[in-house]
């Protein structure tokens, strides 16, 4: 049997768009996966979304306290089980075939983690393809350096990626670069070149309303850090 896949979904105050959400991550074609939905203190009543959940392969975990997204995505990924993780954001929709192309090429390279790109859609139905600038290959953390080129809902990664990174629970928006910037410091990453992801853009996301000065300093931190590991290893 193929590898259990974990997929954590943090959520707050998504009721209206969580369904169909969930629905896309279990209309996957790889077959072996669960999900865990992780309500980061919603006040819509989304909880009453699993008052009569019947798919096993579907858990909820709640909390009291709004703590922002790293925090829930971390919590999910300490609920999984499975040895490979990945993660949704609660308003976008995964193609069928998502997990079982990444997970082929996360084989088939023997890469740590893989990331594929996505269709970002405005509300007006315009999009674009993400990343905008294609990858160089074996030069993940030279790109990552230069600028964002993954979200975590185009992330697929073994367990032990995550365990050695964590999201950084003290900022709250750009997490997924800043998460993919320690991950290429210290893991193989490969990526694949096709949309499998329909992002929304949009500004009630779990990291969109917040302070964003912690934001801005986190990220910068990492990216000195990492700009310095840089030139020490680049002859």
């Amino acid at each position: 049997m193929n590898d259990l896949i974990s997929v954590v979904i943090p959520t707050y105050n998504r009721k209206d768009k969580l369904p169909a959400c969930i629905a896309s991550v279990l209309a996957q074609t790889y077959p072996n996966l669960e999900v865990i939905v992780v309500d980061d203190a919603s006040t819509d009543g989304t909880e009453l979304l699993f008052d009569c959940n019947t798919d096993p392969r579907v858990h909820y975990v709640r909390y009291g306290d709004n703590r922002g997204a790293c925090y829930a995505r971390n919590l999910g990924a300490q609920h999984a089980h499975g040895s490979i993780l990945a993660f949704q954001d609660s308003d976008d929709l995964w193609h069928p075939d998502k997990l079982q192309k990444q997970y082929d090429l996360l084989t088939a390279t023997g890469a740590d983690l893989c990331y594929c790109g996505m269709n970002r859609v405005a509300a007006n139905g315009s999009s674009f393809y993400y990343p905008v600038h294609a990858p160089h290959p074996g030069r993940a953390l030279e790109d990552f350096l230069a600028e964002n080129r993954a979200s975590t809902q185009t992330m697929l990664m073994h367990r032990a990626v995550w365990e050695a990174v964590r999201f950084d629970e003290s900022i709250r928006r750009y997490q997924d670069w800043d998460f993919a910037i320690r991950a290429a410091e210290r893991f193989r990453l490969v990526y694949l070149p096709e949309a499998l992801v329909e992002s929304e853009v949009g500004g009630d996301s779990i990291s969109a309303v917040v302070n964003p000065t912690p934001t801005c300093c986190g990220c910068m931190k990492s990216t000195r850090r990492s700009t310095n590991a840089f030139r020490t290893a680049t002859p």
